[in-house]
């Protein structure tokens, strides 16, 4: 049992660190949260949360979807990421705000499907606002991928 091993993971907080745990190989981050999709309501619950604490972004949190990078990585439909300055940010992610004051200033968010519907997304953040890009994108849609069913299986 390895540490790509996403489908044996009993719990999801065993399959989130697995998942900390091989991302942290490949690239730099200081969070990683994992958010169940609420199409009907419209909005994100945070399932497991690893880094750096986001006032009001804790395990259990419920918040729209409006306005987010998670929005918009369903909305690209494999994926997004930004970065950069408070002004642009919150231009474009007008939910920010609270990221912005913990010091993140990159965000990087993939939907993870199940059947062909966006079911959760895996957020990657950083207090770099150059940390992520199509490299990065592309290994967090793997992850991401390896790791859907299990998240679904585990979160009912």
């Amino acid at each position: 049992m390895g540490e790509t091993d996403f489908a044996s993971a009993a719990t999801l907080r065993e399959l989130g660190d697995r998942m900390v745990a091989f991302l942290s190989h490949k690239t730099a981050f200081d969070r990683l949260n994992i958010g169940l999709i609420d199409r009907e309501a419209y909005e994100f619950i945070d399932v497991y949360v690893y880094g750096q604490n986001v006032a009001g972004r804790e395990t259990g949190h419920r918040r729209t979807l409006t306005g987010t990078v998670v929005e918009a990585a369903i909305a690209a439909g494999d994926g997004t990421w930004a970065g950069g300055d408070e002004e642009t940010l919150l231009s474009r992610f007008p939910r920010f705000g609270p990221v912005l004051e913990s010091g993140i200033r990159a965000m990087l968010a993939v939907p993870l499907r199940r059947d062909d519907r966006v079911v959760a997304a895996l957020v990657l953040a950083s207090s770099d606002p150059d940390a992520f890009d199509d490299e990065v994108l592309q290994l967090a849609r793997w992850v991401g991928e390896a790791a859907s069913l299990r998240i679904v299986d585990l979160t009912g």
